[in-house]
Parts: C-alpha cells; sequence; structure tokens
C-alpha cells in the first residue's frame, strides 16, 4: 500500500460476507497507523444475500451454476463504478470533509486494494481489470476455484450440498472441475496474465504483494503459487521455504 495521508485503501475479505469487515480491529489499526481512509461495498456474487443463490446451485441446480460467475463479473463492475465515484466525485460530499469543510477524499487521492481470502481469490480478477488500481495487495491469496474448493474447509456445507444431487465424490470431482470453465471469468484464474505480463487495454502492470499463509485450511498455498508464477513474482529474502518456479530476491524498502 502507499503510505500518505489520503490514500485510501479499496478492500474486501473472506467468504460471502459484508461490508461491516472493514470496521476489524486490525484493519481500523492498519488505517489509523498509516492515514488510510477504508472504502468497501458488498461483493455482488460474493457476499451474504448471495448465499441462497449458492445453496441452490449445490443442491439441486448445476445447470444454473453461470449465475454465480455472472454475478461476480457483476461485481467486478460496481467496485470499478464504487472507486472512480470514491476518487473522482465524493470530494464535495458534506459527510467526507471535516468540520473546517476538507475533503478527506480530495482530487488525485491515491488508492490500492487490499483483499483477504475470498477478497483475493476473485480479488486478482477484479485487479487485473481496473483502470484506476496500480497496486494491491492479496492476502492469503489463489486460484482457480476448482483446485481451492476441495482443499478448503469453509467449503464442507455446500460439498454436503452438492453430494445430495451428486451420487459420489468422482462425480463432484468432475462438477468442480466442469465448474471452473464458467468460473474463470468471475475469479482470478481468469486473468492471470493479465496482471502484469500482458495488461489489459487501458491499464498498466500491476505491482501485487502476494501474502501466502502455509497450512491455510481455508485457501491451499498451492492456489498463491499458481499466481506467483503466472505474475512472474519472487519470494522475500530469507524466504521462508523455496516455491517451485520463484527466484528469492531481497524486499524493496522504499515507498511511494
Amino acid at each position: 500500500m502507499i503510505e500518505t495521508r489520503y490514500d485510501m485503501s479499496s478492500f474486501r475479505d473472506s467468504l460471502l460476507f459484508s461490508l461491516q469487515q472493514t470496521a476489524e480491529q486490525y484493519l481500523t489499526k492498519l488505517a489509523d497507523d498509516n492515514g488510510w481512509i477504508l472504502f468497501a461495498t458488498d461483493w455482488a456474487g460474493m457476499a451474504q444475500f448471495d448465499v441462497i443463490t449458492a445453496l441452490r446451485v449445490m443442491v439441486a441446480r448445476l445447470d444454473e451454476m453461470s449465475s454465480i460467475p455472472e454475478r461476480t463479473a457483476q461485481g467486478f463492475a460496481d467496485n470499478a463504478v464504487a472507486l472512480r465515484l470514491a476518487t473522482l466525485g465524493l470530494s464535495q460530499e458534506p459527510s467526507l470533509q471535516t468540520t473546517s469543510g476538507v475533503a478527506l477524499l480530495p482530487a488525485g487521492t491515491k488508492s490500492g486494494y487490499y483483499g483477504n481470502s475470498q477478497g483475493s481469490v476473485i480479488g486478482g480478477g477484479y485487479v487485473s481489470l481496473s483502470p484506476d488500481l496500480q497496486r494491491a495487495v492479496l492476502g492469503v491469496p489463489g486460484c482457480p476455484y476448482a483446485l481451492l474448493l476441495s482443499r478448503s474447509k469453509d467449503f464442507a456445507p455446500y460439498h454436503a450440498a452438492l453430494k445430495m444431487q451428486l451420487s459420489s465424490e468422482q462425480d463432484v470431482r468432475l462438477a468442480l472441475s466442469l465448474m471452473q470453465q464458467l468460473w474463470d471469468m468471475g475469479d482470478s484464474a481468469g486473468y492471470l496474465r493479465h496482471m502484469n505480463l500482458e495488461p489489459l487495454a487501458g491499464c498498466q502492470p500491476k505491482e501485487v504483494l502476494l501474502q501466502a499463509a502455509l497450512g491455510d485450511k481455508q485457501v491451499t498455498p498451492l492456489g498463491a503459487e499458481i499466481m506467483a508464477r503466472a505474475y512472474g513474482a519472487s519470494t522475500v529474502s530469507p524466504q521462508t521455504r523455496s516455491v517451485f518456479g520463484l527466484r528469492e530476491r531481497k524486499a524493496h524498502t522504499e515507498i511511494t
């Protein structure tokens, strides 16, 4: 993230929750220590309001699977509009000014993205697509969903639901692999090359810090390694352990 007095961090987190997570103590402390403003929205397709749709698909309607990544892709668009509005159109909003009339989000405010868990699994796709974001921190990231879900303790209730329409574990595995063909449009996997090696039209190569958690029971670090290799990333010296395909480099200490 960029340490400036009027920096804005666009934040996402976790699995089917809400924007209220920005009130968590570690985030408010980060904001206080660095002079950041945290800005978040419920992510269409992966918020608490989407639980019913997800359960419907898993329990009985795999043929409606496309509704999940389509909603998530709508979330990409919603978030992009919200970020553009926050950095360009809200400086005159009275509720975002001090009592003396100074804008908390003045024109030219720098912005970055901070996502954790689900906020990184789909957040990498959002950052790749965004013309307004240049820097991102992806905490406990990974992709694709076909790899992550069967290795996550959070998927247990959805796995049980899926078994209500599929008779065997082989069918479940096959279904997850086929579902990924649709999910590519709504998670980081479909946009890996576009993060920095082959940026999309109107986008610049992004700078990304990946923070993987070894032994994580929610997001396997295997997914983070896939992202790191696709981004041409490196491990930070001294590295915790070597990762195939990555080189070890000394961390940059300067913040611009």
